[in-house]
């Protein structure tokens, strides 16, 4: 009831209107939050108040104090500045201007020491797929690596974002299709029937759908038929990282660090990145094999700059690539994580090159039976006309023999 309350109070409305992505939306929200909590506060009215008369030299001074918190939770500088910015972009929209901002970052602390944070190897995610306890969870890990999408995207997802490509037998699939944000990338054939297996099984359960059903849902009791059909709620994001926490945890892709003095959840660094890792892989395996980059940038979601102005490819470019720029389609091999789909695309794949290759031979065996036969005519011909001129020489001695013979 209070959250409700909270989120009906004009200053919430100008917070959370302003804001593009629903992803951006939760983060900030909840960085939000947080300081709100910090300072005692119940509405979000209430933060744009202090209790001097000069409130906002006050405020200035509560922001300072829970940046210096945040540094004694040993939370990382990335971290800090996030709950700064959403709490900047709070006070902007309800016109709170005169508060010193160039101050207040002086207090985030210094940079800290970046560490490498490597991909997913194929070998890792096979072995998260494999091992996935659910239909649902295997498509979620195969979306992931082989699109490149944010976790924010794969929850927003409704089965009217998924267009069949019956050539390539894979989806395009619309990312943040209800918002201004909106883009495409693709899935891989290998993926596309992790997703196609795991609807297949909630409507053989009994739901009910259609284009606009939840592509993932939250687990549900499978014995109940009305919780199937009625009770369909979108996966969170929370929901997406426990998914992935469990399994890395549980088969030693990632390895639990234990906290010790001194040290906070958030400060802890790990060689892969949990969810983000995903799309590295897919970055990584997509360059490295030969996609343009600017088609890899499209497909991340990326906001290709002064490029994009001048340039807009269409998604069949992206997909299909041209004669200077290779496309999705070139690395669809690649991105794939099971060894025998691998196989059985690059058989595929031998089989229609080799098929063309007959194509041309026969083309080339036509050409010179065609060059034959037109030689062979040639032939004939003059042989005919030397049969014809020998045939005169022959007239012509015997008529000269005729005459010497007369005299």
């Amino acid at each position: 009831m209070q959250r409700a309350r909270q989120e009906q109070s004009k200053s919430f409305a100008y917070f959370i209107n302003s804001l593009k992505a629903e992803a951006t939306k939760r983060q900030y929200v909840r960085w939000l939050t947080d300081f709100m909590r910090f300072v005692g506060k119940k509405e979000f009215d209430d933060l744009l108040t202090g209790p001097e008369d000069n409130g906002q030299k006050q405020i200035q001074n509560q922001i300072i104090e829970f940046v210096m918190h945040l540094r004694d939770q040993n939370l990382a500088r990335s971290n800090i500045a996030g709950h700064v910015s959403a709490i900047k972009h709070f006070y902007d929209m309800n016109d709170v201007l005169n508060i010193n901002w160039s101050k207040i970052n002086k207090f985030k602390g210094d940079e800290q020491e970046q560490k490498y944070d490597r991909p997913y190897t194929r070998q890792e995610i096979k072995l998260l797929i494999d091992n996935a306890l659910s239909l649902r969870d295997k498509a979620i890990i195969s979306l992931l690596m082989s699109s490149g999408m944010r976790k924010g995207g794969i929850i927003d997802l409704r089965i009217k974002d998924l267009l069949s490509i019956e050539k390539y037998n894979l989806y395009r699939v619309t990312v943040y299709a209800r918002s201004h944000d909106l883009y495409y990338t693709y899935c891989t054939p290998e993926s596309r029937k992790y997703i196609d297996d795991y609807l297949a099984w909630r409507e053989r359960l009994g739901e009910k759908m259609t284009e606009n059903s939840i592509l993932f849902r939250k687990e549900f009791d499978i014995r109940d038929s009305f919780e199937v059909r009625n009770n369909v709620k979108r996966l969170t994001l929370s929901g997406v990282t426990s998914i992935i926490r469990e399994l890395s945890y549980d088969l030693g892709v990632r390895l639990v660090q234990h906290l010790t003095e001194g040290l906070h959840s958030g400060k802890i660094k790990h060689e892969i990145m949990l969810v983000h890792g995903f799309r590295k892989y897919f970055d990584t395996t997509c360059t490295s094999n030969g996609m343009d980059k600017l088609y890899v940038e499209v497909c991340m979601g990326h906001d290709i700059g002064l490029k994009g102005s001048y340039y807009k490819p269409t998604w069949q470019e992206v997909l299909e690539g041209n004669d200077r720029m290779q496309g999705y389609v070139s690395v669809i091999n690649d991105l794939t994580i099971d060894e025998e789909n691998r196989l059985r695309k690059q058989v595929a794949e031998q089989e229609c090159t080799i098929q063309h290759k007959l194509a041309e031979k026969d083309k080339q065996i036509n050409v010179l039976l065609q060059r034959d036969s037109m030689n062979t005519g040639a032939i004939s011909a003059l042989s005919d006309k030397l049969a014809y001129v020998v045939k005169e020489i022959e007239l012509l001695k015997q008529t000269s023999q005729l005459q010497e013979n007369s005299v």
